[in-house]
């Protein structure tokens, strides 16, 4: 898109302002675009694509500005610059990027510009290209800021659900889900490893019995009991889970059967 428009403003100012010298760097500009396009399509490197890119937009502004400083209508695309800075470099990056530009287009239109061209800038114009600058950039932090904060919100809620998702309740062991997506990988990985992999089904004998004579609570307390035992006894790499009911399941990787048995 950016090349596009930068064609479209160099062929503008051959064709009908006849401005050679911004026409040469917005094709330039375009030319550069091109580039870290093919660059990124061949590294995906999104860092320093996102960096390069902020670079050659503030170095092409700050050429048009200079160019063409006696236009004020060229001072409106420095409005892009809080937008460019902080949604491809990030909120604090962003913030510094806007405010040293911020200062420098201060120097150059106050101070730099009348010593060259012995023009007075018009500080009405002024004031209000910076003061719509700076709240473009301070609505564009608030946004980035609150959906920071959203985006961590929504990530630690789904981190809760994941968690109850494959963790039995009464336990706090892994669930039948979590183990069964665990062992299906363990099992993918010892066929293409040809490493050992051993399963123990642990089981509580006469559970029934706990139930019906002493009551389906203190049947979970000793469910529990039987799980703070197993956290205890068995170390990583096994991975160990409730299946169901009164049986366990631990998951020995590299664990021949012979270490399996002796575990149990």
């Amino acid at each position: 898109m950016t090349t596009i428009i930068l064609l479209f403003y160099g062929l503008f100012n051959i064709f009908i302002n006849a401005d050679y010298i911004l026409a040469a760097i917005q094709f330039g500009g375009m030319l550069i675009g091109i580039v870290i396009i093919v660059y990124f399509k061949l590294t995906n490197n999104i860092k320093i694509t996102a960096l390069v890119f902020a670079i050659v937009f503030l170095a092409i502004l700050t050429s048009i500005i200079v160019v063409d400083r006696t236009d004020h209508y060229t001072m409106m695309w420095i409005l892009l610059v809080p937008a460019i800075s902080y949604f491809i470099l990030g909120r604090i990056p962003g913030s510094i990027i806007t405010a040293l530009y911020i200062v420098f287009i201060i120097v150059l239109m106050t101070v730099i510009s009348p010593i060259l061209d012995g023009i007075a800038f018009d500080i009405n114009i002024f004031i209000n290209i910076i003061g719509v600058m700076a709240a473009v950039g301070l609505i564009i932090r608030y946004f980035e800021l609150s959906r920071t904060e959203s985006l961590d919100a929504l990530s630690k809620v789904n981190d809760n659900l994941r968690r109850m998702s494959e963790t039995d309740k009464l336990t706090l062991m892994y669930n039948r889900l979590k183990l069964d997506d665990v062992l299906e990988a363990e099992i993918m990985t010892t066929e293409t490893s040809l490493k050992s992999l051993s399963v123990l089904m642990i089981d509580i004998d006469d559970f029934k019995s706990i139930n019906d004579e002493y009551g389906h609570l203190q049947g979970d307390s000793v469910l529990v009991q039987a799980a703070f035992l197993l956290k205890k006894n068995v170390k990583e790499p096994c991975v160990i889970g409730r299946w169901g009911g009164e049986e366990f399941l631990v998951i020995c990787r590299h664990c021949d059967v012979q270490a399996a048995t002796d575990l149990g």
